[in-house]
């Protein structure tokens, strides 16, 4: 269809004009459709039975029509009308059944000339003479019995001139009907006689051409929608047209903004008083904010809560609310939901009505006053709100600590937790109980790490644990370059080839010279060279006798005062005076000193040469200076230079090994050894710089104490995996550190959150029983003086705003559920008379579908527009809801291409999946167009003997398989004396259209056509482009709360199983479906076995998961898709919804950004509602020991099982890891509390 904004506003407004003329079809108050299944005539009722219906009082069908064949016919029509009528109320909020008293028609064909009949200008002169109803008489058609085999038929006493009727006079014959004569004359006798008001009728219309009035008595369905929708626009006019919203939708642009918000803005928010998840908080908080808004609500997200909250907050600060809805079911949901959450009655709900003088709205106002008094008879004095920050406060930032980013890192204890366990799952998990810390630890950022593993294995790869003194006697040189590395060489090589030799001989010809003993190391060398040279200086001082004199005397002379004391020594001064003489007559004559100091000195170096030479001499000589000292000296100091170069890169233990304090003193053998293995070793010098450096820089960096434990459990390559050993000393660390210096973390104190919990969940509870009372006691005292505020909010259908236009007054609020089920046009009313606008919609289900008011459902559905909800997509702005609350998994169709792209298909989980096929019957069951209607009976039955606590309903695709399967249905369950309805929900077999805004906790979808039509999901494209066929499919699927069956009439497939060549579009989803779910692709294939971790389950859940399959428990990860569930333990038992489940949650990052109460409170209540146990597991419980977790985990199964009244199919042997497997026909009794279990029990 072209879209609005193609086409332009004027001819938008246009269309909506004619899509009101067409609304609903032609009128039964216009042309009552006799013959039809939908109208029931009375006209030849018995006698006695219509003069019981007439005088008002309550008539059965059995009584009107008494003949049996007359009868079957007569009840088949009347169980069409009450089908039609219920849908009327159901769907359209339109109070239609009725009787017509009489009817009239006339013809012009007389008055149109030749030009006019043969261009057909008047319509009217081309069609069949029309039956208009004359007088209207509301009715009720109530079921005698449950089985529908009698109605009870009763009239209103008002008698209503159809309106419609005195509007066609009006326009085609130029009459204005005087209705009260008419209405009058049906008095005039005693008791209820037609005849004078149709006698009446024919006096008024007296020269008609063509006239008939005949009395006749038809019960049906009278409406017009269309006339009442136009009516309503002709009479506001620019109300409507230039209304903020209607116009931006003509125009297809984004509405301006609404008015400032009225009312009293400092009245706390009654939202607060609901349970709202994170994306209805904030629909309702854009609302609560003066904004318009289009709420984008799959299936199952939560709008009529959304509804109610933004109801009760703008009833509370005193404004106006008009709540639209065409399926009573929303609006009834939003009534029960006010009222479950202590907001009491709010709703007005009116419905369109034949008779406008029914006062609906007065019974409504009159019940809710009886409520007001008696609440006022009891103190209901709002309390102080409970403290909800203390608890909220504890368990915040316990779950923000865990996740806070810590610098200088930037990373939060639960990474460091995910790490390590990510870590120990590898083939080669990291061992090492090394920290980095300190400073090394600070200075060492996330990024550094790969830096530091890199280094750590090119630093082992380099020989870094295999590389050692016995290996090389380079080893642990401190040589960083290569260049140092040859230089470190060419030294070697130099002392060992020429340097050290040539010094060896000579040193051996001057200690032989001077008559000194030889040298063993270079040390030694040194002073054999120091002694020699300092003998010739004094040689050259003194002279060679000077060695012979006594010097102790002359030398304590020449001292100084201070050296003397010290020294003990006691001289005169005359002694002193001629000893100094004695001691400069020792010196050469052309040596002089130049002070006493010096003169002292060298006396004293004197001494020491004398008795150093005595030490070393081998013979008995005075001191003396060989010739060849000069060249001795100079090849000790290349030799000793090179040494202490050497000395500079190698390592200590290279000469205290050889029991060497230095080098220097290394014996000159072991010293040539030394410098031969050196020299041998060359090539170990290639990787000794790169390895120096990257070993010096990992100890810069604090990773020494890693290297030593992983040097000290090296035993060969991949015998280690390097760079899991750095990271875990890294995230060790920091783990380490954050839990130093955060007391929240690392600490589990489990008991103590759980408290917190509690109060915490007590605390909200009973805040939104103060804010609803609150809100509840200050409506109360404005309804006792003004009725208006009795029932604030007016509840009805778009319809309803037309047909009581002159009673629905302008709102501050308009909200429209299932917006994407209603045109446009017909919300115009609606519309205009709303200051701000709420669009509620789900565009993945079935667009909008006429609903005829005057003929079976069976007769094909005319082509409708857009719906409302598509055309204020590019004029609102939109939020989307996305949590599931109402279904209880929304991977219905993991398998299965969805619908719309970029849609989760919400559907009632695995617990709820299943199949029935008509292939699949046991032999001797009937075949042919019979099976199906058998296979849906049985399976019906069996539902209903099952689950008697469950309201059941059956989706059919054709209308009269509807009311088949309807009337078998209900007859077989009668006899049986299964029950047919559940609280307020009875039994509901129909086609999709009947199943807008409806849900039952089972739900049957036949999928084939029962008696004609095409199969559900049929192709075709609705008003706003999608898939019709789909569209249907979809809604099927997500019409059930708890249990969903597809039965499947594959009789004819001829394509094996899945049917798909022979299907298509919404049919073949719904076939790919069935077989995913009897493939069950997302469970285990073993019985007994636990579904594989699924991707994206984090290394904590992982972890708990694996200790939980160690003790036996079956469970699953990463279950669900708008609220994942970390962890499931669930059995086949609980896949096929007779067993518990627990549903585990950790704190994970992802919960702990949400909202307090949504993760402590609402989340685990709305778990529970759905029949899970909720358990919580701290990630620092799991990583401080997984299977103590586990043990827990298996106990509370163990104890849920039990509570459930379950035996156990398998024991969880706490004291082992891993499942009990006793002995065949052996039951385990270790534990004295534990119930004995066979051990032939399935495991599961």
């Amino acid at each position: 269809m072209t879209s609005s904004a193609a086409t332009g506003p004027d001819s938008t407004r246009r269309r909506w004009w004619a899509e009101a003329q067409a609304l609903g079809g032609t009128s039964a108050l216009l042309d009552c459709p006799v013959g039809t299944d939908a109208v029931l005539d009375l006209t030849t009722a018995h006698p006695s039975g219509l003069a019981q219906l007439l005088a008002g009082g309550p008539a059965p069908l059995s009584s009107l029509v008494r003949e049996s064949g007359a009868f079957t016919e007569a009840r088949r029509r009347a169980r069409t009308t009450h089908r039609l009528a219920g849908a009327l109320l159901a769907q359209r909020g339109t109070r239609s059944l009725a009787v017509a008293v009489g009817t009239a028609g006339w013809s012009l064909a007389e008055e149109a000339d030749a030009r006019e009949l043969a261009e057909a200008v008047l319509p009217s002169t081309l069609r069949a003479p029309r039956r208009t109803p004359v007088l209207l008489r509301r009715c009720t058609l109530t079921p005698a019995t449950e089985a529908l085999d009698d109605f009870v038929v009763q009239l209103a006493p008002e008698v209503i001139v159809n309106p419609v009727l005195v509007r066609v006079v009006r326009s085609e014959l130029g009459v204005d009907l005087d209705t009260r004569r008419i209405a009058t004359a049906v008095g005039a006798h005693w008791g209820f006689d037609p005849n004078p008001a149709m006698d009446e009728l024919r006096r008024q219309l007296t020269g008609v051409r063509g006239l008939r009035v005949e009395r006749r008595l038809l019960l049906g369905t009278f409406a017009d929608p269309g006339a009442d929708l136009l009516a309503d626009l002709r009479r506001r006019g620019a109300l409507a047209r230039e209304h903020r919203v209607v116009a931006a939708i003509a125009e297809q642009r984004a509405v301006a903004a609404p008015p400032p918000l009225a009312g009293d803005e400092r009245v706390p928010p009654a939202a607060e008083g609901f349970c709202l998840d994170p994306a209805q908080r904030q629909a309702v908080e854009a609302v609560l904010a003066g904004h318009d808004l289009r709420l984008h609500a799959p299936t199952g997200t939560g709008a009529t809560q959304v509804a109610a909250a933004v109801v009760a907050s703008e009833v509370a600060a005193g404004r106006r609310v008009l709540l639209v809805a065409d399926s009573a079911a929303d609006r009834r949901a939003v009534d029960e939901r006010l009222r479950d959450n202590g907001f009491g009655r709010l709703l007005l709900h009116l419905v369109a009505d034949l008779d406008d003088s029914a006062d609906d709205a007065g019974l409504q106002r009159a019940a809710a006053r009886r409520e007001l008094e008696a609440r006022c008879l009891t103190d209901r004095t709002p309390g102080a709100d409970p403290d909800v920050g203390g608890p909220a406060t504890v368990l915040d930032e316990h779950a923000r600590a865990l996740h806070r980013l810590r610098e200088p890192w930037a990373v939060s204890a639960a990474e460091a937790v995910e790490a390590l366990l990510t870590l120990a799952e590898r083939p080669q998990p990291p061992t090492t109980s090394r920290r980095l810390r300190g400073q090394a630890l600070t200075a060492c950022s996330r990024e550094d790490l790969a830096h530091w593993q890199d280094a750590v294995v090119e630093a082992v790869e380099l020989g870094a644990f295999t590389v050692g003194p016995g290996t090389t006697p380079w080893a642990g040189a401190a040589l960083r370059t290569p260049e140092a590395a040859a230089r470190a060489l060419g030294r070697v090589e130099d002392l060992l080839g020429q340097r050290l030799p040539a010094l060896r001989a000579l040193l051996a010809t001057v200690c032989d010279a001077a008559g000194l003993r030889g040298a063993a190391s270079v040390a030694e060398a040194v002073d054999r060279t120091d002694l020699l040279a300092g003998v010739r200086a004094t040689v050259d001082r003194f002279g060679p006798e000077v060695f012979a004199q006594s010097l102790g005397d002359v030398a304590a002379a020449t001292a100084t005062a201070q050296w003397r004391r010290e020294h003990e020594v006691r001289q005169g001064w005359v002694r002193r005076w001629r000893l100094r003489r004695e001691a400069r007559a020792l010196l050469r004559p052309e040596v002089s000193a130049e002070d006493l100091p010096t003169l002292h000195d060298w006396l004293q170096a004197a001494r020491s040469q004398r008795l150093r030479w005595q030490r070393v001499s081998v013979r008995d000589n005075a001191p003396r200076v060989p010739d060849d000292l000069d060249a001795l000296a100079a090849a000790v100091d290349a030799v000793r230079h090179e040494l202490t170069e050497l000395a500079l890169v190698l390592p200590e233990r290279t000469w205290t090994g050889l029991g060497a304090a230095s080098l220097l003193e290394v014996q000159l053998p072991e010293l040539t050894t030394l410098l031969r293995a050196l020299a041998a070793d060359a090539a170990a010098l290639e990787p000794l710089p790169r390895r120096t450096v990257l070993l010096e820089e990992l100890e810069a960096a604090g990773w020494d104490g890693l290297l030593e434990d992983l040097r000290a459990r090296w035993t060969g390559p991949g015998s280690l995996h390097l760079p899991s050993e750095v990271e875990a000393a890294w995230w060790s660390g920091v783990l380490d550190a954050v839990s130093m210096v955060d007391p929240l973390v690392g600490t589990g104190e489990a008991a103590a959150l759980r408290s917190a919990r509690h109060e915490l969940q007590l605390a909200v509870a009973a805040r939104r029983r103060v804010r609803a009372a609150a809100v509840r006691a200050d409506l109360d005292a404005r309804a006792r003086t003004s009725d208006a505020d009795l029932l604030p909010v007016t509840a009805l259908s778009t319809a309803g705003v037309a047909a009581l236009a002159e009673r629905v007054e302008d709102a501050d609020l308009l909200v429209v559920l299932g917006a994407q089920a209603t045109t446009t046009s017909s919300a115009l009313p609606a519309l205009s008379r709303g200051v701000r606008v709420l669009v509620v919609g789900d565009p993945d289900l079935p667009g909008p579908a006429d609903v005829a008011t005057a003929r079976d459902e069976q007769s094909p559905s005319r082509p409708v527009a857009q719906s409302l909800f598509a055309d204020v997509g590019a004029v609102l702005p939109t939020l989307r809801l996305d949590r599931q609350h109402a279904l209880l998994d929304d991977t219905l169709l993991s398998a299965v291409p969805v619908p719309v792209a970029e849609t989760s298909l919400p559907g009632p989980g695995r617990d709820g999946r299943a199949t029935a096929r008509t292939s699949d019957r046991p032999p001797g069951a009937r075949r042919g167009p019979d099976a199906l209607v058998d296979l849906v009976l049985d399976t019906a039955l069996a539902a209903l003997r099952a689950h008697p606590e469950e309201s059941l309903g059956i989706v059919v695709p054709d209308a009269a398989g509807a009311e088949l399967l309807a009337d078998t249905v209900r007859r077989q369950a009668l006899e049986e004396e299964l029950p047919l309805a559940v609280g307020r929900e009875p039994l509901l077999v129909g086609t999709p259209v009947r199943w807008t805004g409806e849900r039952r906790d089972h739900v049957l979808v036949v999928t084939d056509a029962v008696l004609n039509g095409p199969a559900l999901g049929a192709a075709g494209e609705g008003g706003d482009g999608v898939p019709t066929g789909r569209a249907e499919a979809w809604m099927a699927l997500t019409r059930s709360r708890l249990r969903t069956t597809l039965v499947l009439d594959d009789s004819g497939w001829s394509a094996g199983r899945t049917g798909e060549d022979d299907l298509a579009d919404g049919r073949d989803l719904l076939a790919r479906t069935a077989v995913a779910w009897e493939r069950d692709e997302l469970l285990a294939e073993e019985p007994g076995g636990s579904a594989p971790d699924r991707p994206g389950a984090d290394a904590v859940v992982r972890a708990l998961a694996a200790a939980c399959r160690r003790v036996g428990l079956p469970v699953e990860c990463e279950v669900g898709a708008s609220h994942r569930l970390a962890l499931v333990v669930r059995d086949e038992r609980a896949r096929a919804g007779v067993g518990p489940a627990l549903a585990v949650e950790l704190d994970d990052a992802a919960w702990a950004a949400g909202d307090v109460v949504d993760r402590e409170v609402d989340g685990p209540t709305e778990l529970e509602r759905r029949g899970w146990r909720y358990v919580r597991v701290l990630t620092a419980d799991v990583f401080a020991d997984a299977d103590a977790e586990a043990g827990r985990l298996a106990a509370l199964w163990r104890d849920t099982l039990a509570d459930a009244g379950h035996e156990l199919p398998w024991v969880v042997d706490l004291d082992r890891a891993g499942p009990a497997e006793p002995a065949d026909g052996a039951v385990d009794v270790r534990d004295e509390d534990r119930t004995p279990v066979p051990a032939e029990a399935d495991a599961s």
